[in-house]
């Protein structure tokens, strides 16, 4: 698999239980220095911050592209077996159950191309490595990460291809591609 075809795996199996996802989500920082999520969208930072108004649901990058084999495919052209780290970040206040909740994400993100690394529970280690925003979370809050490695094949003539997605952002169940 390449790597736009496992983001847009996560997006379709995510988006059969939930309405809108955002994927190619970066940690930034804004005029404010304030860290925070967001997704470039015409040339401008969107914000992801989470709010007790909507649900949130997105992928970003947890670390650097690594190689973990090269293939000789040519005489002059290789492939190469591809880790990347993702985080699958989910927010929702007043969830009304978590547990749920976390398990459609878990069943979302297992695709075939993934090997789990961790699941974060804890909303407030989780508020540190996403944002530097002042949140209050309530005893019904659902804020969750879920790390996994996108294992892809990088190819000489999918370069391009798999480091600029052209995909809508955000994904929702009216755009879900098969």
């Amino acid at each position: 698999m390449t790597y736009k075809e496992i983001i847009q795996a996560l997006a379709n199996n995510l988006l059969v239980y939930f309405d809108e996802v955002y994927h190619s989500a970066e940690i930034i920082t804004n005029d404010k220095n304030i860290k925070q999520p967001a997704i470039s969208l015409n040339d401008e930072w969107i914000s992801l911050v989470p709010t007790d108004q909507r649900e949130i649901i997105y992928i970003r990058r947890n670390g650097d592209d690594e190689v973990v084999s090269d293939l000789q495919i040519g005489s002059c052209a290789k492939s190469y077996n591809m880790k990347s780290q993702l985080r699958i970040v989910y927010f929702k206040d007043h969830a009304k159950n978590n547990s749920e909740i976390l398990s459609k994400l878990m069943q979302s993100v297992l695709v075939n191309g993934t090997k789990l690394n961790r699941i974060i529970q804890d909303k407030w280690k989780l508020q540190k490595d996403e944002s530097s925003g002042d949140y209050t979370f309530g005893a019904t809050t659902a804020y969750f990460a879920v790390d996994i490695y996108a294992l892809w094949n990088l190819q000489p003539d999918s370069c391009g291809k798999d480091f600029c997605i052209e995909l809508e952002n955000p994904l929702n169940k009216n755009c879900i591609t098969l």
